[in-house]
């Protein structure tokens, strides 16, 4: 289509059609249906912007019903969860603070498979100061920027490592089954290739609260789903204070924060 402007590069575009079954002529006939099918519904209220449905056509591997519904369940669970999708300024107190912490800190250089590497730090707030549902927005305004940039996360995917280092039993009590229950689902309809969530470091007294994480997954994600006491088996490709090469946590956490500052009007679109 005239208004999709391809980011991707050759070896990215091959890999597309190889894992994904995309070729151009697919491509602009799925996102001429899903456009039409849009404005046919316009109570989903959805992103018409082609680079925002190609998410979705890549997470689903161009099953078109699978999209749609994949669309209209993310779409809701914005409009339910509105305190995590509303009023998101990087300039409002709570979020930039949240923002100078680090609590979620993508990697400037992606692993060997070309995947997007997110370091999620659960132990990093004050669970006395800071909401949790103001952490969940704070990371999901970095990924969602971070989507929108990089349009090869749409095709290589994501993986996850949660740092649980420093998690208190405050941060455990901040994570009813609720709000678990909330939290996976969302990561379920979100339109983005999870293809590995690591929990490092993981203390023996928060075990129950992943058991419950895994009791919402789907089949697909709870197979993705690691635990270790320690670190990563191989951490090269991971920050220094998980034993790696790549930049520390202080380092992300200043890009990320400038990245988020700088960009402000990103988030009234």
């Amino acid at each position: 289509m005239d208004d999709y402007n391809c980011q991707l590069t050759e070896s990215c575009i091959k890999f597309a059609e190889d894992d994904i079954g995309e070729t151009s002529e697919r491509r602009t006939e799925a996102l001429i249906i899903l456009k039409s099918w849009l404005k046919e519904n316009p109570k989903i209220n959805a992103n018409p912007d082609p680079l925002s449905l190609l998410y979705f056509l890549r997470a689903c591997k161009y099953d078109l019903d699978r999209t749609k519904e994949n669309i209209k369940k993310f779409y809701k669970m914005r409009s339910i969860r509105s305190e995590w999708f509303n009023d998101r300024s990087p300039l409002d107190p709570h979020i930039a603070e949240l923002f100078r912490i680090g609590v979620f800190l993508p990697l400037l250089k992606k692993d060997v498979d070309g995947r997007q590497i997110v370091i999620i730090r659960t132990g990093a707030h004050n669970p006395k100061k800071h909401k949790f549902s103001d952490v969940l927005k704070a990371s999901k305004m970095i990924l969602d920027y971070l989507m929108f940039q990089d349009e090869s996360i749409s095709v290589y995917g994501i993986n996850a490592y949660f740092d649980m280092s420093h998690l208190t039993g405050g941060h455990a009590f901040q994570l009813t089954p609720t709000l678990i229950k909330h939290a996976v689902k969302s990561w379920e309809v979100y339109p983005i290739r999870v293809k590995l969530l690591k929990f490092l470091m993981v203390p023996s007294h928060v075990i129950w609260a992943l058991q419950i994480f895994r009791s919402f997954m789907s089949a697909k994600l709870k197979s993705r789903m690691f635990i270790s006491r320690d670190t990563a088996e191989d951490p090269s490709r991971l920050p220094v204070d998980l034993g790696g090469t790549e930049s520390s946590y202080d380092e992300l956490t200043v890009y990320w924060r400038e990245k988020m500052e700088s960009n402000a009007d990103f988030f009234n679109r």
